[in-house]
């Protein structure tokens, strides 16, 4: 269970369709961030373009708060939910997100080695704003990843 406190701003949620207009902010949110698990260097417009067209998510938000657009979310096929916000240390904001994708989406059956039962958040190790924030919201952390070197 989420502990959340009273919600004291308005976050909206954008499906991404994709439109043009959205394909743009999100190629500015992506070469933007702070943190990355898939990338690291800067993603070409052109690949950015193709991989939002065809996004192999099962859902996919943009965030938006008073401000304007301030992040994404995605739900995926393995029971993850990807947050990539410019606030992560707002248990707010986090919770706000963790809450309405499990409201929309349930966790697929697990498969034994393939998925779990419940939703899983990858965070970059970096991204010590976004864990404490998850722990602080009675987040559980079940695993550390190493990526092998070529």
């Amino acid at each position: 269970m989420l502990r959340l406190g009273p919600i004291m701003f308005d976050l909206e949620f954008e499906k991404v369709i994709p439109t043009p207009e959205q394909v743009d902010v999100l190629f500015q949110l992506l070469n933007g961030r702070d943190h990355g698990i898939s990338h690291k260097a800067e993603v070409p417009f052109d690949q950015h373009k193709t991989f939002v067209e065809t996004h192999p998510y099962r859902g996919w938000y943009l965030v938006k708060d008073i401000d304007g657009y301030s992040g994404s979310f995605y739900v995926t096929h393995d029971n993850t939910i990807g947050i990539n916000i410019s606030n992560p240390e707002s248990e707010q904001a986090v919770g706000k997100i963790i809450e309405y994708a499990t409201e929309h989406y349930d966790a697929l059956p697990p498969i034994p080695s393939v998925r779990g039962a419940t939703f899983a958040i990858n965070v970059p190790p970096s991204n010590k704003a976004l864990i404490d924030t998850l722990q602080s919201l009675g987040c559980e952390l079940v695993q550390m990843t190493f990526r092998v070197p070529r």
